[in-house]
């Protein structure tokens, strides 16, 4: 490890995928980003809705934003979601994502692979 933040630390653009972890749950501590927040901005100029909230109650919440932001009242037709799909369950004893599920069909033999 010593070495992986010698090479973050020398150069941050240097692709790390210690680094990416580390990104990857900083952004999931959603209280330490908040104090952040507002260290720059008074707790009346922000907004915090849960994606649950929203999915459960996306009319309600729609209203609440558009109301926050002082904005005439939103209704959508619809609210489809996006890029919804199953992921493989993370490894209980290390907290990391498992490998990803193989969807795509083997190459039929004597098949050029990329």
């Amino acid at each position: 490890m010593p070495a992986e933040l010698e090479k973050i630390l020398s150069d941050p653009s240097a692709p790390s995928d210690t680094a990416a972890r580390c990104a990857y749950v900083a952004r999931g501590r959603y209280a330490e980003l908040l104090e952040r927040w507002l260290g720059f901005f008074p707790r009346e100029q922000l907004l915090v809705l849960t994606s649950e909230e929203l999915l459960a109650h996306p009319a309600e919440a729609m209203a609440e934003i558009t109301r926050f932001l002082g904005l005439p009242g939103f209704r959508a037709e619809s609210n489809p979601l996006r890029g919804v799909r199953e992921y493989p369950p993370m490894d209980p004893r290390t907290g990391a994502p498992r490998p990803p599920l193989r969807t795509a069909q083997p190459a039929a033999r004597g098949a050029a692979r990329p």
